[in-house]
């Protein structure tokens, strides 16, 4: 939208900066200003031109998705599963260095879920940490059970 607008921004100063230079008295003037007219008018359109001019692919891919088997479906679900778990991971890792002032390299962090029924529940989640962190492990166990309710196992390294 910004490169939209500053491409019409652009042409309009351009066109503008043409006008005072050229004569204005010259019988060129009022071509020169048709000109500069089509000019703003193309960059405003071209926008418009480009997405509409998409719509025949983006048909095709719907379509195409929507002709795949429950085989396709299955693998963007555990896609979206994994991506989701690894995201999870971080955030649970981030958030327990911040808080039990570890270094996030320190900390690991696994998620097991229980697919059933095309729907992934989180029923466990299981924490190392390496380092030399007194009773670290239950107090990251009890902040954890705090906030999942799954089984939460923490280990020291």
């Amino acid at each position: 939208m910004t490169e939209w607008f500053q491409s019409i921004t652009v042409v309009a100063v351009s066109s503008g900066i043409m006008l005072l230079l050229c004569n204005q008295k010259s019988k060129t003037k009022k071509y020169l200003e048709y000109l500069i007219g089509i000019c703003v008018l193309c960059s405003m359109i071209l926008p418009v031109y480009r997405a509409v001019g998409k719509i025949p692919k983006l048909l095709d891919s719907i379509s195409v998705n929507a002709n795949m088997s429950g085989a396709y479906q299955t693998d963007s679900e555990d896609l979206l599963i994994g991506i989701l778990t690894d995201e999870i991971e971080s955030s649970v890792k981030k958030d327990i260095a911040r808080r039990f002032q570890v270094e996030v390299n320190r900390v690991q962090c696994n998620i097991e879920y229980n697919k059933a029924d095309k729907e992934a529940v989180l029923c466990g989640l299981i924490i190392t940490v390496s380092g030399d962190y007194p009773k670290i492990e239950s107090d990251i166990a009890k902040y954890l059970k705090s906030l999942y309710d799954c089984d939460i196992t923490v280990f020291k390294e």
